[in-house]
Parts: structure tokens; C-alpha cells; sequence
């Protein structure tokens, strides 16, 4: 159902694993978010097809239309934390950072610029008003991967229509604060687009 290639009843484990590397070399990958009113509780199948001879594809048979539009505060850490062990970072959210030193006593702060790709982001119209929400996870960690600090929030915003175009072209900013560890070699930083669950991450080294 989920489009893979599974291998059954064979000898040659080298092969089936060059065969599933190989696969996995070229990929596209397609998407498309229902409306609210779309969400009916069933399942729809998907279908790709292509006009290119000789393809074989691959892809997921099909997907629930979840009425549930809210997740838990459980699932979306889980999905934040999941992300911080991805060892490649994800360009799904735009995110761009600035990290400055915070002199403090016993070793101070970093003080995190955050600024977001507008168009990566579900941005709502209420009127004269754009409103969005994301979270967001901060986590300092040493060379050995151990996590250090932990910041988490949930943050939602909002700001004039006139200001939508130079929001898109500046960035959206974001601050947070976050304490500077002994052995902190990097800052993990991930963010969660609250209506599509689309997660963006960037890892920046301290």
C-alpha cells in the first residue's frame, strides 16, 4: 500500500539491496493538502501515471481523509522530535538564521533570528488580516549528538494584508532565546507548519 518494493523468497540479499539503493537514487516527490471541506472520514485511492516508456512507479495506493484537524500536543512533539534525528535537514519549511552570543553569567544566552519563507507556509485571510501558526523546537547538542537544551513553543501570528509582500520577500521574523550550554557544538532548530503538519529544520553549527 505504501508503493515500496518488497522482496520475498530470495537468496541473493546483496542483489535485492543494490536493486532498493539503486531505486531509491532518482525520486520525485508529489503533493497536494485537502480543503477542510474535503475531509470526510474515507479513503481515496491515488493514481500516478506518466507518458515516459519504460518507467516503473512507485508510489502510495492512496489516503485517509482524517476529519481530525487538531492534533495533540503528544503528536506534534513526536513529529518535532522526529525530525531532530534526521541527519539531513529538511527545505520544506524555508528557515533562515541569525545566532548571536548573549554575554550572561554563568555562560549567557543565544539570542535566535528566525526568518521564515512566507510562501512555505499556510498563511490564512480573515478579512484585512493574514494570520498563521507554527511550532517551533530549539535544541543545542554536543558532538556526540546528546541533547544539551531544549527550547519548545507554539507561536501564531498575525499581520496586515498590505504587508504580505514584503513579508514574502524579507522573511517572517521570529525570536527565541535559548541558554548556552557547556559543549553545545551545534543549535538544531525545526518548524512545523501547523495546518499541513509540513516540517522545515536547520541545523547550525555553534
Amino acid at each position: 500500500q505504501t508503493g515500496g518494493e518488497a522482496y520475498f523468497h530470495r537468496n541473493d540479499l546483496d542483489g535485492a539491496l543494490a536493486e532498493g539503493i539503486e531505486a531509491a537514487r532518482d525520486s520525485y516527490t508529489l503533493g497536494f493538502y485537502l480543503a477542510d471541506q474535503e475531509r470526510d472520514g474515507k479513503f481515496h485511492r491515488l493514481t500516478v501515471r506518466t507518458d515516459r516508456p519504460r518507467l516503473e512507479l512507485q508510489y502510495r495506493q492512496g489516503y485517509f481523509a482524517g476529519t481530525d484537524l487538531k492534533p495533540d500536543s503528544s503528536q506534534t512533539k513526536a513529529a518535532l522530535e522526529t525530525a531532530l534525528l534526521s541527519p539531513v535537514d529538511s527545505p520544506a519549511i524555508g528557515i533562515a538564521a541569525e545566532i548571536v552570543a548573549v554575554p550572561g553569567n554563568p555562560r549567557g544566552a543565544l539570542r535566535v533570528r528566525l526568518k521564515l519563507d512566507l510562501g512555505t507556509l499556510t498563511i490564512k485571510q480573515l478579512g484585512k488580516i493574514c494570520t498563521g501558526k507554527i511550532d517551533e523546537m530549539l535544541v543545542e547538542m554536543n558532538e556526540s549528538g546528546k541533547q544539551l537544551a531544549k527550547v519548545s513553543d507554539t507561536k501564531e501570528f498575525q499581520f496586515p494584508e498590505e504587508s504580505r509582500a514584503q513579508y514574502a520577500r524579507e522573511g517572517f521574523l521570529l525570536v527565541q532565546t535559548v541558554p548556552l550550554m557547556e559543549g553545545a557544538s551545534r543549535l538544531s532548530i525545526v518548524v512545523r507548519d501547523a495546518a499541513t503538519g509540513q516540517l522545515g529544520s536547520l541545523t547550525v553549527p555553534l
